[in-house]
C-alpha cells in the first residue's frame, strides 16, 4: 500500500521542498507522489513510516528527530541523483539511523518504567537502601532507610547523609568515603550507628558504585543489612578464642573452661597433673565440695559477661584462688575461664571475692566507676584522637588497688589490628613490676624511646614489654589528694621512636580528663 504522503505534509507542515531534503530526491519525484503518478518508493515510504511513529504527530518533535539523524546521511539541502538505485540505497541508509534511534527511545522507556518499578518495591524493602552522590548528598531512601535515622524517608532527600553520622565517627567516615570515590570500585563495610535509646547497631553496607557510559563515577547505590547480632557474637567469640588461647598456651598455671551448669568443657596440661586428672573433669563437683560449688554457681547467676570472679576454695586441703572470667554475653550463659593460683599458707592474704565492671579501687574502697554509661563516647573519641595523633598503637588507664598490691586496666583504646588485653590484665601483681611502680610512687613519668635499653633493674619490666612486642612506651602518673592512683600511658608495637614534647602535654591533657572522671567516681558514686 502506498504511502500517504499528502497526509504526512499536513499533518507536520512540510512544503515539497522540505520533503524532497527529507527523501533525498528532487521536487519533480515529490510531485508525481504526491499526484499518484509514481507510487513512493519502499524505502521512501519506511522511513516517512518511522519518522510518524517516532514524532507522534508533534511536527517540532519531527524537526528533533531529524536533527539528531547524522548529518552525513542526511544533509539539508542535498539532492541525490532521482535514479531508483541510488535513491533506495540512501533512504536505506536513514532508515537504518532512524531504526537505532527509535530502538534507543524504546529502550528509555523501558528504563523509566523498570526504574518506577524498582523505586515502587524498593519502598517496601525490609532492608534500608539509598542512592547517594560522591559527596554524601541523598538522591533516593526507601522507607526503612528513614526509619534508621527517625525520620521520613522524603525529608532525608538532598541532605548529606555524612551530616546524619555521629560527631566521634564522623572523620573516619570521611576517610572511608575518599577512599571509595577515589577507588569506584564496589565495597562492603560493616559500620556501627547508635539507635533512640543510645545503643550501638551495627550495619553492612554493600555500596556498588554507579557510573555513566565514559565509565565516570556517577553516584552509589547502597544497600544494608543488620548484622548486630552477628558482630555480638563474632566479638565475644574473638575474645573467648583470643583469652583461652593466650591463657591455656603461656599460663603455668592450671586452666580449665566449664559452662553454666559446671560441666568442664576443657582443661590444660597443668590442670589435669595439679589434679591428678589423666583426662577433663567431666564436672565441677568432682572437684569442689558441694556447699563450694552451689555457692560458686548461685554467684555467677548475678554477673554479666563484663564482670570478674575471684574465688578461694580448699581442694585436697590445698587453697585455691579461682579467677574467673565469663567467655559470653548474657548473665549465666557461660562458658567460664578459671585460673587456679595456690594461696599462701599463712593466712595474710586478703582474696576479694568479686571485682564487678563498673568498680574501682580508689584510696582503698570501692567505688562505682559510671564512665561506660554517662561518658564513654567523649572517653573514646578522646583515645581515638590521642592514638591518631601520637601514632600509638594502644591508649589505656589503669588504677592501683593497694590492699590487694594489684592494678587494674578499666580503659583501653587499640589501632586498627593490635589485640585488646583488657581482658587479661586485671588483678596484676605490683610485684612483677617492681621499677615500674617504684617510678609511679614518687610521681614520675615513664618515658621509654626504646624498650630494649631499660636499665638493669627493670630486666622483668623489659621481659614482659618485649614478650608483648611493646617498643616504646610513655606512662603518665594518675594523681588524687596527693598520691598516686593508677596511670594512664601509651604503648607503640614492632619499632622503637622518640616521644617528643607536644605529645607529653597531648597525655598530659588526656591524664587530666581521667583524673577529673576519677574524682567524680570518688566524690559522687556510692561505694559498693
Amino acid at each position: 500500500m502506498s504511502f500517504d504522503i499528502k497526509g504526512f505534509q499536513v499533518k507536520y507542515v512540510l512544503s515539497n521542498k522540505e520533503m524532497a531534503e527529507i527523501c533525498k530526491c528532487s521536487l519533480p519525484t515529490i510531485q508525481k507522489w504526491r499526484s499518484g503518478e509514481v507510487s513512493v518508493s519502499g524505502a521512501a515510504g519506511q522511513l516517512l513510516r518511522m519518522l510518524d511513529i517516532s514524532s507522534e504527530g508533534d511536527p517540532n518533535r519531527l524537526r528533533e528527530v531529524l536533527v539528531k539523524l547524522d548529518e552525513e546521511t542526511f544533509s539539508t539541502g542535498q539532492v541525490l541523483n532521482p535514479e531508483l538505485e541510488e535513491l533506495e540505497s540512501s533512504m536505506t541508509k536513514v532508515v537504518d539511523r532512524l531504526e537505532i534511534m527509535l530502538e534507543s527511545r524504546r529502550k528509555e522507556k523501558e528504563l523509566a518504567e523498570s526504574e518506577a518499578r524498582y523505586r515502587s518495591m524498593l519502598q517496601s524493602f525490609v532492608h534500608p537502601v539509598c542512592r547517594w552522590l560522591p559527596d554524601t548528598t541523598i538522591t533516593y531512601a526507601n522507607a526503612a532507610y528513614g526509619r534508621l535515622f527517625g525520620t521520613e524517608s522524603s525529608l532525608l532527600l538532598g541532605k548529606k547523609w555524612l551530616d546524619l553520622v555521629p560527631s566521634n565517627r564522623r572523620s573516619d567516615m570521611e576517610m572511608i568515603v575518599s577512599d571509595m570515590v577515589r577507588r569506584a570500585e564496589e565495597e562492603v563495610g560493616v559500620h556501627e550507628l547508635p539507635d533512640a535509646e543510645g545503643n550501638l547497631r551495627y550495619f553492612e553496607w554493600r555500596e556498588i558504585p554507579v557510573k555513566n557510559e565514559r565509565g565516570e563515577l556517577v553516584e552509589f547505590h547502597s544497600i544494608a543489612h543488620e548484622v548486630t547480632e552477628l558482630m555480638q557474637l563474632r566479638s565475644r567469640m574473638e575474645h573467648f578464642e583470643a583469652a583461652k588461647a593466650a591463657i591455656f598456651e603461656s599460663s603455668g598455671q592450671p586452666v580449665l573452661v566449664f559452662d553454666n551448669a559446671g560441666r568442664c568443657v576443657e582443661s590444660n596440661e597443668s590442670f589435669r597433673r595439679q589434679f591428678g586428672c589423666r583426662e577433663n573433669c567431666r564436672d565441677l563437683t568432682e572437684l569442689l565440695p558441694r556447699p563450694a560449688f552451689n555457692k560458686l554457681m548461685r554467684l555467677l547467676k548475678r554477673l554479666s559477661s563484663e564482670d570478674e570472679v575471684c574465688f578461694q576454695v580448699m581442694v585436697s586441703g590445698v587453697a585455691y584462688l579461682m579467677n574467673i572470667r565469663q567467655l559470653a554475653s548474657g548473665e549465666g550463659t557461660g562458658p567460664y575461664l578459671v585460673v587456679f593460683q595456690t594461696l599462701e599458707q599463712n593466712g595474710e592474704r586478703k582474696v576479694m571475692q568479686v571485682r564487678l565492671q563498673h568498680e574501682v579501687i580508689l584510696q582503698g574502697e570501692k567505688h562505682q566507676f559510671l564512665i561506660e554509661d554517662k561518658l564513654s563516647d567523649e572517653v573514646r573519641s578522646m583515645m581515638a584522637q590521642l592514638g591518631r595523633a601520637v601514632q600509638g598503637h594502644r591508649i589505656y588507664v589503669f588504677t592501683l588497688d593497694e590492699a590487694e598490691r594489684v592494678f587494674d586496666n578499666i580503659l583501653e583504646w587499640c589501632a586498627e589490628g593490635i589485640t585488646p588485653h583488657i581482658d587479661d590484665l586485671q588483678r596484676i601483681p605490683m610485684s612483677e613490676y617492681p621499677w615500674w611502680m617504684g617510678r609511679l610512687r614518687k610521681q614520675q613519668w615513664i618515658t621509654v624511646d626504646d624498650t630494649t635499653k631499660l636499665p638493669r633493674n627493670a630486666s622483668r619490666e623489659r621481659e614482659i614489654l618485649m614478650a608483648q612486642d611493646i617498643r616504646s612506651i610513655m606512662v603518665a602518673p594518675l594523681l588524687m589528694g596527693g598520691g598516686v592512683v593508677g596511670f594512664a600511658g601509651i604503648d607503640h608495637n614492632h619499632t622503637t621512636r622518640i616521644w617528643h614534647q607536644q605529645e607529653r602535654q597531648q597525655l598530659e591533657t588526656f591524664k587530666g580528663r581521667i583524673e577529673q572522671l576519677l574524682a567524680g567516681a570518688l566524690i559522687q558514686s556510692p561505694q559498693v
